[in-house]
């Protein structure tokens, strides 16, 4: 199926359905009513064209409060997470009309970042009814909250970088390692910060254009969460998106701070960041510390700080994650003794009745599923989500 000359680029109202809200939402709730009333009366066009005629500088002019619950993580604590104000969904889509296209070619530069944001072009289109963009392919919308809108290159999750090709030959090529995160990064992003990016002090941050694509992220990320300069929305897809210019500012500054010490990136050390994680590679164990040091002064400067606590380091070969392994081997046991795909001749149905699996097998499955919780306790949260996220996913495959 060809691709629309027209409609060459994805619906950008999609966002609201896709990174604007928190993953962790249940089934049942839903913006489609909403985004369904945006598109179908054109509200977003008739709003950007008054901006066009009216406004020289991003809007600042309107706040507006995230509805904030609290969810467990993964250490048995609780973590803040943010309902976006239909509002602010608006308003990131008017910013991203605006703006998009300067951040996107602000990711192609250098940086140690593993999930970077860029534009989607793997979407075939069905038609286009009364301005509404239907997709030869409906997946790409089929979970709200999915995190989908950009292509995230080159790893969308963390495990699919512990089981690349590239996670083993950097394990082969180091013979030292370094992980560390930072300590409640969104909560500690400071929204004038992103001014400084390309301001040398504060005076002349304050002096930056409103109408730079900076200045307007940081009045954006203050009006939508109650006018709050201290910490972002935690949470959507779209708060990654945003951090990411903050967290690749940092790494370009860190590249060329080591580089002047006679460190080269590629052959003295490599860093691969997945989001606030740190995974640090390096062939000489006095460069270890250098490398942690150099990237907390760079931090400091964004007002961003490492967790301490959380630091790993030591020699090569290293167990990273053991539960991502043992996982990997109940994972398989439990879809093989339960669920059966339609194109599998010998059956019939997607899922066994109880009364049909071997009580010999329901006791494997229970002493793999406790061998994966003790593997690393700190983590049972997780693995019980990681878990239930594979038995959801595997339902939805097959309605």
């Amino acid at each position: 199926m060809n691709k629309s000359k027209k409609h060459d680029k994805r619906n950008q109202l999609d966002i609201i359905l896709t990174d604007l809200q928190p993953n962790e939402v249940p089934q049942i709730y839903t913006l489609k009513n909403f985004y369904n009333y945006l598109v179908t009366n054109k509200v977003m066009k008739r709003i950007s064209r008054d901006k066009n005629e009216y406004e020289k500088n991003f809007d600042s002019s309107w706040h507006a409060a995230p509805l904030k619950i609290f969810v467990l993580k993964d250490n048995n604590e609780y973590r803040e997470i943010s309902f976006i104000n239909p509002l602010s969904m608006m308003e990131v889509y008017l910013y991203l009309e605006r703006y998009e296209k300067i951040i996107l070619n602000f990711f192609k530069k250098d940086s140690f970042s593993i999930r970077t944001h860029r534009k989607r072009n793997n979407l075939l289109f069905k038609k286009v009814d009364n301005n509404i963009v239907e997709y030869a392919d409906q997946a790409i919308l089929q979970k709200e909250s999915a995190g989908n809108y950009y292509d995230i290159f080159p790893y969308q999750q963390l495990d699919h970088f512990y089981k690349s090709d590239e996670w083993h030959d950097l394990n082969r090529k180091y013979k030292f390692f370094a992980k560390l995160d930072y300590s409640k990064c969104f909560d500690s992003i400071y929204t004038h910060t992103f001014n400084w990016i390309i301001a040398s002090n504060v005076q002349e941050a304050k002096r930056l254009d409103e109408g730079h694509f900076l200045s307007a992220i940081d009045k954006l990320l203050q009006n939508m969460n109650m006018s709050i300069t201290n910490g972002i929305v935690v949470g959507p897809e779209f708060s990654r998106f945003l951090s990411e210019i903050i967290f690749q500012s940092i790494d370009r500054n860190v590249m060329y701070n080591l580089n002047c010490q006679g460190l080269q990136n590629g052959i003295d050390y490599e860093i691969k960041r997945y989001v606030d994680d740190f995974f640090i590679f390096v062939k000489k164990e006095e460069n270890v510390d250098k490398i942690i040091n150099e990237i907390a002064k760079s931090s400091n400067k964004f007002k961003l700080k490492l967790n301490y606590e959380k630091e790993e380091k030591g020699k090569l070969p290293h167990i990273w994650s053991g539960w991502i392994n043992e996982i990997s081997f109940f994972k398989n046991a439990l879809e093989e003794s339960i669920f059966y795909p339609y194109s599998d001749e010998t059956h019939t149905y997607l899922l066994k009745e109880s009364n049909l699996i071997p009580q010999k097998s329901v006791s494997k499955l229970k002493d793999m599923f406790q061998s994966v919780i003790i593997s690393d306790e700190k983590m049972n949260v997780k693995i019980v989500s990681y878990c239930f996220s594979f038995i959801y996913n595997k339902l939805l495959n097959y309605t």
